[in-house]
């Protein structure tokens, strides 16, 4: 998401989700970058809460009604997603990694208001991009672990590489609440 979004260091960037497993990660990887971020979350530990401003009208006040330029929707809310395109600023890009398994998962917006903003809408799949690509990407997250720059926290629980696909099982067929990073010895 944080690649196919091009996020720069000029960029503000909405994360709902902020707090969730991919959600924390994309944080990482956005101060990294320099990038401003505004967290979405369901509770106070966010500077938006979800539960109490859907409409994401908060961010009017953090952005001086500017809108942000990019939203990493973590969530896969249909509500929340409509609703971040609205506060999106010129050129601005909503990526989205998840979306619901059940009940309305249908968007509606306004084709005319989008194109005239010249946004993107980027659904991301982490399950489609090459062997070749995710060793890239892989390549370039492990530097900054290396560095502890990205730290796993204490939310992940390590899995050594040969046991990811045992690790990924559990986590289909929901036997397991834990949370895993895979590492690469």
């Amino acid at each position: 998401m944080v690649e196919r979004a091009a996020i720069t260091e000029f960029d503000t960037v909405l994360v709902i989700g902020a707090n969730g497993a991919v959600g924390s990660s994309a944080v990482q990887l956005i101060q990294n970058i320099g990038a401003r971020i505004i967290k979405a979350t369901r509770d106070a530990d966010g500077h938006v809460n979800t539960d109490e401003d859907p409409e994401l009208n908060t961010l009017d006040v953090l952005t001086e009604g500017k809108g942000v330029d990019v939203i990493l929707d973590t969530v896969g809310s249909p509500t929340l997603t409509v609703n971040g395109l609205k506060k999106l600023a010129k050129n601005g890009r909503l990526a989205f990694i998840s979306a619901p398994k059940v009940g309305a998962r249908d968007i509606s917006f306004d084709m005319r208001d989008f194109y005239r903003a010249d946004l993107s809408l980027l659904g991301c799949n982490s399950l489609n991009p090459s062997a070749k690509d995710m060793a890239r990407r892989m390549s370039a997250m492990t530097k900054l672990f290396d560095s502890g720059k990205l730290k796993s926290g204490s939310k992940w629980t390590p899995v050594p590489i040969d046991q990811a696909v045992e690790a990924y099982g559990k986590l289909m067929k929901r036997t397991t609440d834990e949370k895993y990073v895979v590492i690469m010895e």
